[in-house]
């Protein structure tokens, strides 16, 4: 599964590695985790989301879009 680091507080942290394993940077790209370990920590973590497949759709459409309108000029 895909995390990201979104951050908690008024001042999170840039860059933390996670349980000494995963590195992550705040509101950086989704990071691929495959530790299932770490994945039982990260799955109720309030300072990560994980990337879902409706966010995987949109950044498709967006970029096909986007590629369209290059294509047309």
């Amino acid at each position: 599964m895909k995390y990201q680091y979104i951050g908690y507080g008024d001042t999170p942290p840039e860059s933390i590695k996670f349980m000494g394993l995963v590195r992550f940077r705040l509101n950086g790209p989704y990071v691929d985790v495959l530790d299932q370990k770490v994945l039982d920590k990260l799955k109720t973590h309030r300072c990560f989301k994980v990337k879902t497949e409706s966010q995987n759709s949109v950044a498709t459409k967006k970029r096909a879009a986007k590629q369209a309108k290059t294509a047309d000029k």
